[in-house]
Parts: C-alpha cells; sequence; structure tokens
C-alpha cells in the first residue's frame, strides 16, 4: 500500500480530520514499515526471492541467534544464503509475524521490532526480530539490520504430510486486478 492509498483509506474512515502534519505523516510511515515487514514475510513464504531482495538496503545486515548463529553482511550474501539454503529448496518454511511494533521513527530511520513464528518440516522456531530500516532515496522503507533472537526452537520433524511444494509450479492463484 502506498502513501496515496494510505490517504485515501484514511479520508474515507475520517482519519484526515483525525491526524494533521508531522502526525499523519508518521502515521503513513509506521503503516509503510508494517507492510514492509509483513511483505518480506510473504515474500520469503512464496520463496519470491526478488520481492524479498527489494526490502533489504543493499549494506543490510541480518543475524540470528542460537542455535542457528549466523551473521551476513550484505544483501548479496544474505540472498545467495536463502536461495541455497537446503530446507528452502527441499522443504517447507512459513514465517508467521505477529505483534509488529513501530517502535521508533526519526526522519530516514526506524526501529521496529515484532514477534516471529516459524515452522518448517524439520523444525520450529519462536523468537523476536528486531530490525532497523531506512527510507532510500526512492521513498521505500527498507532493512538495514535485521537480528532474529530465537526463545524456543524444536528440531523434530513435523509429523504431518506435505501437500505443496514452493515456489507453487501452477503460479500464484491470486491473478493482477
Amino acid at each position: 500500500m502506498r502513501k496515496a492509498e494510505l490517504r485515501r483509506a484514511a479520508a474515507e474512515l475520517g482519519g484526515e480530520r483525525m491526524l494533521s502534519g508531522a502526525d499523519r505523516e508518521s502515521f503513513y510511515n509506521r503503516m509503510l514499515i508494517r507492510e514492509q515487514i509483513e511483505n518480506y514475510i510473504d515474500a520469503l513464504n512464496h520463496r519470491d526471492w526478488d520481492r524479498l531482495s527489494g526490502t533489504l538496503c543493499e549494506d543490510v545486515v541480518w543475524s540470528a541467534g542460537a542455535p542457528f548463529d549466523q551473521r551476513f553482511a550484505g544483501r548479496r550474501a544474505f540472498m545467495d544464503m536463502l536461495r541455497s539454503v537446503q530446507t528452502y529448496q527441499f522443504g517447507f518454511v512459513f514465517q508467521m509475524g505477529h505483534g509488529i511494533v513501530v517502535r521508533q521513527l526519526e526522519g530516514d530511520r526506524a526501529t521496529a521490532c515484532h514477534t516471529l513464528h516459524i515452522v518448517g518440516n524439520s523444525f520450529e522456531t519462536i523468537g523476536l526480530y528486531y530490525d532497523h530500516l531506512r527510507r532510500e532515496p526512492d521513498g521505500v522503507w527498507r532493512f538495514s539490520q535485521r537480528d532474529y533472537r530465537p526463545t524456543y526452537h524444536d528440531p523434530q520433524p513435523a509429523p504431518g504430510r506435505i501437500y505443496r511444494q514452493l515456489p507453487d509450479p501452477h503460479g500464484d492463484p491470486l491473478q493482477p486486478l
């Protein structure tokens, strides 16, 4: 959802009258940041690597604590890891973000956090993401740093059956409007 769409939605709900000036700008940017977090999760769940790459700054630093203990500096290094990880190529992994909070918003920089529940064919993890975002010259908020801190991890295989492989060979069932 872009700024014009957010303004239209706010106007329809009467929000344009309730928010003015800096408050309105803050509201729009907070919504765009939340949308970018959700876009990242959706792109990862659909294995849409090009879309996911577009959510990251070129100089992004991504890290994850124990039991993963990983750190990647740069968009290319992180995307190469995602594309090559066997779990994403042959199994399934779904991420579900909850409780997204934009904690700070100052100019072209922001921090946000959310709970992330990951379920895969060979593990389940629940933890917290701590994000730094930067609004780049094209006006898009992108991740400059992502730090995932697992709280719970179960390395047991999922007991169910896999019915769908991603990316879906039949394509996205949502056709363009």
